[in-house]
């Protein structure tokens, strides 16, 4: 039986799967079965597979669309694996992501997940983002499943498929990825996975997880579904028998205010994504309808008029201004290294 089981969902991500696979095979960790899962594409995402033949991999492809959520779930049944890993058909692994997820799993049997640091990259693999130094998550190497879930709730972001390996077992204890949830079902699932045990963090940055035009998470921001999304992961989780306990009561209205306040301060940024000032204010409004104490404070109404009144070439101007900033403060220079929707 295979240590590892890799799952590489996929959805017509024939541009960019090749180079998932080969960062799997590239890895310094050979006991691993992968299975790739197409969800029906109609791209030519089969015949690149079908390069990788004498790799030992295993291509299923669905016979219909199953969504995102289904296919996560399909490749669960085929898991064989005592640890399990996603891997996002767009994303890729740097050397040494599976030793060291393993080796800490296995050193530390109260672990159930291990998450590591990433880059984020663009479509040729050159770095954007430091997931430490520019959204400034950095995890501590250890935390007891309870604390996780509160500090997961509470900052968000940071943890997706494709940086985190866990055991099999409980994700099939806990009934596998939540089918009433869309794109935040990976989310509830490590927020599952907490109480079935602790969790892991690895500082080094062993994954590239891409943003291109066509990425899940793009789909997501634009075609307008992160708020109501965001939304409906806070009331599913604080559904749960678990976190009906009294100690869980007040963090569903800090969770809210937090988001809150994180869609308020990104009326700017989004401005400067095409979005229009119409939907910015109806997201505002949307999220402040669940949580009306955002709008007390005068620095978030500074945020929302900046969104809202500034002109793009200020906001521009303002962004610039910043990264000058930031690059003068760290000397860092990160250089290059060298998720496709599911529906």
């Amino acid at each position: 039986m295979p240590k590892v089981s890799v799952c590489i969902p996929t959805y017509n991500c024939g541009k960019y799967i090749g180079q998932a696979i080969k960062s799997v095979l590239n890895q310094d960790f050979e006991n691993y079965e992968l299975i790739i899962s197409d969800n029906a594409s109609t791209d030519d995402t089969e015949n690149i597979v079908r390069n990788f033949h004498n790799q030992g991999l295993t291509y299923m492809k669905n016979e219909r669309n199953i969504g995102y959520v289904g296919n996560l779930n399909r490749c669960l049944e085929l898991a064989k694996g005592e640890f399990i890993v996603y891997l996002c058909a767009d994303d890729i692994w740097y050397q040494g992501f599976l030793k060291n997820a393993i080796d800490l799993l296995e050193k530390d049997y109260s672990l159930v997940l291990v998450h590591t640091a990433y880059y984020e990259i663009n479509e040729n693999g050159s770095i954007l983002r430091d997931s430490i130094r520019d959204d400034k998550i950095n995890w501590e190497p250890f935390l007891k499943g309870e604390d996780f879930f509160k500090n997961f709730l509470i900052i968000g972001g940071g943890i997706m498929p494709s940086n985190c390996v866990a055991r099999t077992k409980f994700l099939k204890k806990v009934g596998g990825f939540d089918d009433k949830l869309a794109y935040a079902a990976d989310t509830a699932m490590w927020l599952k996975l907490s109480f079935q045990g602790n969790v892991g963090f690895i500082g080094d940055h062993l994954m590239g997880f891409r943003k291109h035009p066509n990425s899940l998470s793009n789909e997501l921001e634009f075609e307008n579904k992160y708020i109501d999304e965001t939304i409906r992961l806070i009331d599913r989780v604080f559904d749960w028998e678990v976190t009906k306990e009294k100690k869980f009561l007040h963090l569903k209205s800090l969770i809210l205010k937090n988001r809150a306040i994180k869609i308020i301060k990104e009326g700017p940024s989004r401005r400067l994504k095409g979005h229009s000032r119409f939907r910015i204010i109806k997201d505002i409004t949307r999220i402040a309808y669940r949580y009306p104490l955002v709008l007390i404070s005068p620095k978030n109404w500074f945020w929302i008029a900046s969104g809202f009144v500034l002109p793009k070439f200020v906001l521009n101007y303002a962004k610039r201004i910043k990264r000058k900033l930031l690059k003068n403060s760290d000397g860092m220079d990160l250089g290059s290294i060298g998720s496709c929707s599911q529906n």
